[in-house]
């Protein structure tokens, strides 16, 4: 998965987190590649990073914070949601 990827799949999946791909603001997610070409996932609060997480590849730290948000889990409950019929 793509960091421009992520976004999309947070919204189909119904997940709704303040996230910024290749940035940081005041009191959000962050998914950023670092200029030693790595990226890291990390909440950023008063200008400070928490929770920060290394990985080797684009694809791992987006998979990370997908999973590390409900991606999966949320995903599967919305399609089951979508998939039964209406009661009426």
């Amino acid at each position: 998965m793509k960091s421009s990827e992520l976004i999309e799949a947070l919204e189909l999946a119904g997940i709704r987190v303040p996230v910024v791909v290749n940035g940081m603001t005041h009191d959000s997610f962050s998914v950023s590649e670092t200029p030693a070409g790595q990226w890291e996932v990390f909440y950023s609060e008063r200008g400070s990073k928490y929770d920060r997480k290394v990985f080797n590849s684009e694809h791992d730290a987006c998979l990370y914070f997908f999973d590390s948000h409900g991606g999966v889990d949320a995903a599967i409950s919305r399609l089951r949601a979508l998939s039964k019929p209406d009661a009426m």
